[in-house]
C-alpha cells in the first residue's frame, strides 16, 4: 500500500476510536489502535486542524505533563439528505455525529397547483440549493448530498422508470 491509503486507514482508526470510546488522550489512542506515537501525534494534529476532532479537556497524570483529551467532533460537518416523493422533497442537514440539524420540505406544485415531471425536478434542485444555503448560514461545511429517488437509478445518477415522479431517463447526476 502507498502512504495515502495507509494514512486514510489510520485516520479512520483514530476517528472510529474517538467516536466509540472518546474522549481519549494520545497515549490512550496509541494503546487502543496500536499506532505509533509519531503517527498518532501527526494525525491528531491534522484532524484537529481540519475540525474532525476537538480538545475536550486535560488529563492530569500523577507523573509528567498533562495530556489533552480528544473527542470526535461530528457536529462540525454536515451531510445533506433529500427524499423525493410525488409531491415534495423532504430535506435534512445531518451532522457527522448523526444528529439532525435542520429539516424542511419543498412542495413541487406550481403556482397554479399543477405538478409535472419538470416541476418535480425544479423542486428537487430548489431543495438542494436550500440545503447548501442553510449549511452556509450555519457556517458549517456540507460535505455531500445524498438523494433518494423512486425508480431505477444507474451508477451515473440517471433516474429511469420513476412512475411516481414521471421521470424516464432523467440524468439527475449530470444535472446536479
Amino acid at each position: 500500500a502507498t502512504t495515502r491509503p495507509v494514512t486514510s486507514i489510520n485516520r479512520t482508526a483514530i476517528l472510529d476510536t474517538l467516536e466509540s470510546r472518546g474522549p481519549l488522550s494520545r497515549s490512550q489512542l496509541r494503546e487502543i489502535t496500536g499506532l505509533g506515537s509519531a503517527t498518532v501525534q501527526r494525525l491528531c494534529s491534522a484532524l484537529l486542524d481540519e475540525g474532525f476532532i476537538a480538545i475536550e479537556g486535560v488529563q492530569s497524570p500523577t507523573i509528567g505533563r498533562p495530556s489533552h483529551l480528544f473527542r470526535y467532533a461530528g457536529e462540525g460537518r454536515l451531510i445533506g439528505a433529500v427524499d423525493l416523493t410525488d409531491s415534495r422533497a423532504h430535506a435534512a442537514l445531518v451532522d457527522l455525529a448523526g444528529s439532525t440539524v435542520q429539516e424542511f420540505s419543498t412542495e413541487f406544485a406550481r403556482p397554479d397547483g399543477s405538478v409535472d415531471p419538470d416541476a418535480r425536478l425544479d423542486g428537487a434542485l430548489t431543495a438542494i440549493d436550500d440545503l447548501a444555503k442553510r449549511a452556509e448560514v450555519l457556517g458549517l461545511p456540507c460535505l455531500a448530498i445524498g438523494i433518494s429517488a423512486p425508480g431505477l437509478v444507474s451508477s451515473d445518477g440517471t433516474v429511469s422508470n420513476s412512475v411516481e415522479l414521471g421521470w424516464h431517463a432523467v440524468p439527475l447526476g449530470d444535472v446536479l
